[in-house]
């Protein structure tokens, strides 16, 4: 039997929530105290996540650029280097890591 880790049995009690509405809501209530603070926090709808693409940066025809491998996107090789993210569809370039 695989032992959980603290760590993972937070990650499975985690559930995405729309912050700024959380924060509005807050405001309207007056939420002062700890107590209220939490189960104004476990009213809070779940929101739904998109999936997060992941890319790298390809060579180009040109031996200057580098393309997005998710969109096509070029790029010159030095600034696509500085790039976490692609600029038109927003591929993390960290390759396939999970």
């Amino acid at each position: 039997m695989i032992k959980e880790t603290a760590q993972e049995r937070a990650v499975s009690r985690m559930r995405l929530i729309d912050a700024e509405e959380l924060t509005e809501m807050a405001w309207r209530e007056r939420v002062d105290t700890r107590e209220r603070i939490v189960n104004l926090i476990a009213r809070q709808p779940t929101i739904k996540a998109k999936p997060m693409k992941r890319g790298r940066w390809l060579p180009a025809k040109d031996w200057f650029m580098s393309k997005c491998s998710e969109c096509g996107y070029e790029l010159g090789t030095v600034l696509a280097a500085g790039y976490i993210c692609c600029p038109k569809c927003t591929a993390r370039m960290d390759g396939d890591k999970e």
